[in-house]
């Protein structure tokens, strides 16, 4: 009785989990992009979920949680480096997928679980295909030993809450057979959903994605593939489900140069001009509290594409953000004028606040990673 109950009670799990990633579209994570702020945008332009950045396990085994009192937000920090690693709120937990780069299963599971309070989901990055990830054993180079690649998705499955789902997310190989095997695998190992990114491990971002190649490899697997690569505006993301068709959408670059693609892909309202979209953004990152550093980098993609911003040649604009060194200098660029610099600490919008702040922070008793 005790094994049906259970399988009974798998099942629908998994039949939850398969709901969560089909029909849906999803921002994809992106080293400095998905950060707080953006999330929190693509969230209010009708994402469906939202993958942080990636971070790697080892960095999140040496953290301190807290509810920030400035801004409400709930920071991990490093306790060796005093900065943030992670910041998030309880509104985008449901919503938020951990990305974790990671070469071994139980590393993987110290990190999981250091995070896991504060997270909709986990997620396996096996595609990134930058020297560092490769060189460590993370990313891609996962795709060419799928047998570690398969015992972190079991390790995160059998250790982390059931309620988390696990998934990955990886690349198109050029042997259709091996993609399907990698695919078959993840899904055998325990991943509930795998985003494919349809391009090889060294094409650049330049190269145009290989979307033909996702329907020799669809039907593969019973858990819901998130496509990935190319969907810069909503156009492009109807063309591509008319085209190849999947059963998720992922976006990245197309969400950081402008986060309502998300409201224009299901035929939402959405700001008429790029300079509301980065007054929103900049009061979005002056509330929860995000670096001016993170901020800046941010703003110079929001505009790059761009012929113009504020009645000026986005060439002069871009000039002009490169010299500003403060949250306030950021919003006089952004001609946001809600942002008071006198009602937070001084150093409240900068890296290194944690460094000045340590001893006035109300840390959890208990670290986040053991």
């Amino acid at each position: 009785f005790w094994l049906k109950s259970f399988l009974s009670a798998r099942k629908a799990v998994m039949h939850d989990f398969r709901e969560r990633y089909t029909g849906k579209h999803v921002l994809a994570p992106m080293v400095r992009g998905s950060t707080l702020p953006m999330r929190l945008e693509c969230l209010r332009y009708g994402a469906d979920l939202v993958y942080c950045e990636e971070l790697i396990d080892k960095k999140l085994l040496d953290l301190r949680r807290v509810i920030n009192p400035h801004f409400g937000t709930i920071d991990y920090v490093s306790t060796r480096e005093k900065v943030l690693v992670f910041s998030t709120i309880p509104e985008e937990k449901e919503k938020l997928v951990f990305q974790l780069g990671t070469a071994d299963g139980p590393t993987a599971v110290r990190a999981a679980l250091a995070v896991a309070q504060d997270v909709g989901a986990v997620d396996v990055n096996m595609g990134c295909p930058k020297s560092f990830s490769v060189k460590g054993g993370m990313g891609a180079a996962l795709i060419k030993t799928p047998e570690v690649a398969a015992d972190i998705v079991k390790s995160l499955r059998r250790e982390l809450p059931a309620h988390i789902p696990v998934t990955c997310k990886t690349r198109m190989q050029p042997d259709d057979q091996k993609t399907i095997e990698f695919l078959q695998l993840m899904e055998k190992s325990g991943a509930c959903a795998i985003g494919l990114h349809m391009r090889f491990t060294p094409d650049r971002p330049s190269q145009p994605a290989r979307w033909g190649l996702l329907n020799n490899v669809k039907h593969s697997v019973s858990v819901p593939l998130i496509a990935n690569g190319d969907i810069f505006t909503a156009e492009k993301a109807r063309e591509f489900q008319a085209m190849v068709g999947a059963d998720s959408l992922m976006v990245a670059r197309g969400a950081l140069r402008d986060p309502s693609i998300f409201a224009r892909m299901r035929g939402l309202p959405a700001p008429d001009t790029k300079e509301e979209v980065v007054e929103r953004f900049l009061d979005r990152c002056v509330k929860v509290g995000n670096s001016y550093q993170n901020t800046k980098w941010v703003l110079a993609q929001l505009v790059g594409d761009d012929s113009t911003f504020r009645d000026q040649p986005v060439r002069d604009a871009q000039e002009t953000l490169q010299q500003a060194k403060s949250m306030t200098a950021l919003c006089e660029w952004g001609g946001y004028r809600g942002f008071d610099q006198s009602a937070y600490p001084q150093g409240a919008y900068s890296a290194g606040f944690f460094k000045t702040q340590w001893d006035a922070m109300p840390w959890d008793d208990l670290q986040a990673a053991a």
